[in-house]
């Protein structure tokens, strides 16, 4: 997995389960991390991307990013695709 993804992918998981407990499940991570990832999010982009309440719910500015967060979750797909062939797994050898 690509490690710089991981607050990408739980402010989609949230936005999709509705919920950081939901996210949690889906991300097996708890929901503390869930929230932490989606927070640390929030400070780099300046904007918050959810209201926390239940369901969770998309801000404006969270509604446009998530456009934008599913297309960097269909290149990290496309990327672990390419690199599938090259990568070193124990019956492959090196």
């Amino acid at each position: 997995m690509i490690s710089g993804f991981k607050k990408i992918d739980a402010f989609v998981a949230v936005v999709e389960s509705g919920s950081f407990e939901g996210a949690s499940i889906r991300l097996n991570v708890t929901a503390s991390a869930v929230s932490l990832r989606v927070s640390s999010l929030e400070i780099e982009l300046g904007v918050k991307l959810i209201t926390r309440k239940r369901p969770c719910e998309l801000t404006a500015a969270g509604a446009g990013i998530y456009r934008h967060a599913l297309q960097l979750q269909e290149i990290k797909t496309n990327m672990q695709k390419a690199l599938a062939p090259f990568l070193v797994t124990p019956d492959k050898g090196s």
